[in-house]
């Protein structure tokens, strides 16, 4: 299931996952969702829970933050000057992914192929290990819930390319 982080993908789960996403927006404090942000992501010295894709991916996997910039770099993309978050941060990752799909000031939107080009070298080898951990996590509630409908989503991308 997606509490698991692999998601199969279908609309009720993830018409499910987006009715319990919202109805936690509806009632959700903003600060108590900055707070356990900081608790889940940043912690103090070490996160509980890494939003790399370097970190799951290990040695094993070659450099994925090397990679990803090269591949950003023939995409024509590049981190902003004064960010702070490294090309391999899974909400960077997800925006390179809104931008390939629907274009950006002036940018055309990219083919199906580098759509599924970058997600599937960039995305999928590790972010429903990374949704599993958020949704594992005892610090989670909010974020539980994104967890699972960014699963549900992801899984419904991977399963979109599959058929193309």
């Amino acid at each position: 299931g997606v509490g698991q982080g692999r998601g199969d993908g279908d609309a009720k789960t993830i018409t499910d996952a987006w009715d319990s996403l919202r109805a936690a927006s509806a009632v959700t404090d903003p600060e108590a969702v900055g707070d356990e942000f900081q608790a889940l992501f940043v912690g103090v010295g070490m996160s509980e829970v890494s939003l790399y894709a370097s970190h799951y991916l290990g040695p094993q996997s070659g450099r994925p933050l090397a990679e990803i910039r090269a591949t950003l770099a023939t995409l024509g993309l590049a981190r902003r000057p004064g960010s702070s978050e490294f090309e391999d941060h899974l909400s960077v990752e997800l925006e390179t992914m809104r931008m390939l799909v629907a274009g950006d000031a002036g940018r055309l939107p990219a083919t199906i192929a580098e759509q599924r080009a970058f997600c599937e070298r960039h995305l999928l080898p590790w972010v429903f290990d990374c949704c599993a951990a958020i949704s594992a996590s005892l610090l989670a509630n909010y974020y539980r819930q994104a967890a699972s409908f960014a699963g549900c989503f992801l899984a419904l991308e991977r399963d979109s390319f599959a058929i193309d």
